[in-house]
């Protein structure tokens, strides 16, 4: 992909031990801060963060302060929080002359910014709809059970073979649909799953967003 932007951040948890933060706290938090800040001027170039009403306005006057300066009809179709652990985002232009159209957040359960940026750009990619595969629905397992069965039946498949084929094309759905059985884009021979085991990390959410998509 090209024209791409991307950030990281970091979530500490604070020492009880000491009541005062220790200076290299206080320059990571700053660190964070800055990071925070280049992300939401490339989203909404035109939001003045030094304007000293900022922190009195809600949500939706940024919204529509954003909809009157591109003069275009803005709304909030949803919205994703990560609290903990370590998580990144990325933003891919489709027009180098134009904001960004797909972002997408990653988290992990520790500091590792080139999976993190892998896995954003595999997110941005290939559009799994859950993070693991014990996060799919187990009447949406069932349904494409039944599916890949009544498929191999037509087929005329022996029925000693139903069941080994059935797996099979669950197994090939998980590879769609779940991020961590999905081939890593960079190495279509290596699950993303195996990324995370050589690196010693482990992914624990994502969220896609895309211009025009809900």
């Amino acid at each position: 992909m090209a024209d791409l932007e991307s950030s990281d951040c970091t979530y500490d948890q604070p020492s009880n031990r000491r009541r005062n933060p220790a200076p290299q706290y206080i320059e990571a938090l700053e660190h964070r801060l800055q990071k925070a800040e280049t992300i939401l001027r490339s989203v909404l170039p035109g939001l003045d963060l030094d304007d000293p009403k900022f922190d009195a306005r809600t949500v939706e006057q940024l919204i529509d302060e954003a909809s009157a300066s591109l003069k275009e009809k803005l709304e909030l179709g949803r919205f994703a929080r990560f609290e903990g652990g370590y998580v990144a985002s990325y933003l891919h232009r489709s027009d180098a002359a134009l904001p960004p159209t797909l972002g997408v957040l990653i988290q992990l359960d520790k500091d590792n910014a080139e999976v993190a940026r892998d896995l954003a750009q595999q997110v941005a990619a290939m559009r799994p709809l859950y993070t693991t595969r014990d996060e799919v629905p187990a009447d949406v397992v069932e349904k494409e059970r039944r599916i890949a069965e009544q498929i191999t039946r037509d087929e005329g498949k022996p029925e000693q073979a139903i069941g080994k084929i059935v797996d099979g094309r669950l197994n090939a759905y998980f590879k769609d649909v779940v991020l961590t059985e999905q081939p890593f884009v960079k190495d279509q021979k290596t699950a993303i799953k195996q990324v995370l085991a050589s690196n010693g990390v482990a992914v624990t959410g994502f969220a896609r967003f895309q211009v025009g998509q809900a």
